[in-house]
């Protein structure tokens, strides 16, 4: 089974680019609220699916200018 992440932000607007920005190049994605272990981060994290996107992912947000907070494995105990 793939590993589950969780990109994490500082602020929305991030988040929300991030998500369409990845609907846009055709990456499977999702928004959903932050896991309450996780502090810190604007309420929201955009989820995807296996380690190979991981780079994809951060290379997208750097070519858009999106600040990532983080990717943190989705340990499924929100």
């Amino acid at each position: 089974m793939e590993t589950n992440y969780l990109v994490l932000f500082s602020n929305v607007n991030d988040g929300m680019a991030l998500y369409q920005a990845m609907q846009e190049a055709g990456m499977a994605c999702s928004v959903s609220f932050s896991p309450k272990k996780v502090e810190a981060v604007c309420g929201i994290t955009v989820r995807f699916q296996g380690a190979d996107q991981v780079s994809a992912v951060y290379d997208l947000a750097q070519s858009k200018d999106i600040v990532i907070k983080e990717i943190i494995e989705d340990e499924g105990d929100a």
